[in-house]
């Protein structure tokens, strides 16, 4: 087995921007995309040349894994980044661990209570979007806030001295779920320890759902388990404070009402409505291997906590089978495969996975189409 290696949490901070290590890319099911859907097809039917044509050239296969995708009319790139930060207000820095199209995570060591933790640094290419400082202090609001086992705790947030944000967090030793699936000679493999695993998942979630904020990108990429067995639920940027509205009347639930959870969003301090405009309807974000068909389709009003459950279902699919629901080589065709929810060759594999029927039957639920015909939530 591999040895443990030190990683910070969410790195994927605000729509589209994901964790990079510094040794590797992302493989076409892990890589996170962000794109404009305001001139795709109408919901469940297939994909146009325009659709294509934004992906721009995805008929490459990706390798490995990490890789940080953005393919939105706001991805940028920015070869001549400046210098990585010395100082984070009281942390020392010693060198970038990981990088996303957002954030750069950096290794630090914190001088006056003596410990290790990871420091999550804006890039200085997003210095001057206001939109997109608003979704890197969100990301660390909503994480800080969310106290939980398998959530990394955020310490402090601040301002480097070039006015870029900045957030301290734990830092976590251990591989994630997808590199611990790999190592696997077959599905089969210690499945009951793997199943154990999925549970935690499914509990961390029920808190955050509780707490009225849905994750968005649920996949064994954006799960660590420990040196110690811990399991922790990574990479909270993509993650979305949700205030109800399709919840039946009957299963009233914290986030039926304003969510207890306080962002830059939702506490009046000054952010417009139109500043959510990467979350509007138009526009997808998230990895098309896990994501479920409404996501896919950029309708985002219609996602509540099923979109993580459609995520849960994702992880125990590949738990059971070895895959992710939506197989194949080109990133276009898996988008396709996303927003029309074909989930046929997906449940075939379930089939003959030699999994117990319930499980069988419980990622099916979780994978359904419609978003009425999967388990309300998490719990």
């Amino acid at each position: 087995m591999a040895q443990p290696n030190d990683r910070a949490v969410p790195d994927e901070s605000s729509d589209g921007d994901h964790l990079t290590a510094s040794s590797g890319s992302e493989s076409a099911y892990d890589a996170t995309l962000h794109y404009d859907l305001s001139d795709s097809p109408e919901p469940g039917t297939a994909a146009g040349v325009s659709f294509e044509a934004r992906l721009g050239d995805t008929s490459q296969p990706a390798v490995d894994s990490d890789q940080t995708i953005e393919t939105s009319s706001s991805a940028t790139s920015n070869p001549s980044e400046s210098p990585a930060p010395q100082v984070a207000g009281r942390y020392v820095l010693q060198g970038e661990i990981a990088r996303g199209g957002m954030g750069a995570i950096f290794s630090a060591r914190d001088e006056v209570l003596g410990r290790d933790l990871a420091i999550k640094v804006l890039l200085d290419s997003h210095v001057d979007s206001p939109e997109t400082g608003r979704r890197f202090i969100e990301e660390a609001q909503i994480n800080g806030q969310l106290q939980h086992p398998g959530i990394v705790p955020v310490h402090e947030l601040g301002t480097l001295e070039d006015r870029r944000p900045f957030f301290a967090m734990k830092l976590v030793k251990g591989q994630t779920l997808k590199a611990l699936l790999a190592e696997r000679p077959d599905p089969r493999s210690d499945l009951s320890r793997f199943l154990g695993v999925f549970e935690h998942i499914c509990l961390t979630m029920a808190y955050a759902h509780d707490r009225g904020v849905i994750h968005r990108d649920l996949k064994p990429a954006n799960v660590m388990v420990g040196a110690f067995g811990e399991v922790q639920v990574m990479d909270w940027g993509l993650a979305k404070v949700i205030t109800g509205g399709t919840k039946p009347a009957e299963e009233p639930t914290v986030s039926d009402e304003l969510s207890v959870i306080r962002t830059i969003r939702n506490s009046g301090s000054g952010a417009s409505s139109g500043s959510e405009s990467h979350t509007q309807f138009g526009w997808a974000i998230g990895t098309p291997a896990y994501m479920p068909p409404e996501q896919a389709l950029g309708e985002v009003e219609r996602m509540d906590e099923r979109a993580d459950v459609f995520g849960l279902g994702a992880i125990l699919c590949e738990i059971l089978t070895g895959t992710p629901p939506y197989v194949n080589d080109q990133r276009r065709d898996i988008m396709r495969m996303a927003m029309r929810g074909e989930t046929t060759e997906c449940f075939a594999r379930l089939d003959n996975s030699g999994a117990e029927q319930p499980l069988i039957d419980l990622a099916k639920e979780c994978l359904a189409f419609d978003i009425a015909a999967r388990p309300r939530n998490a719990k």
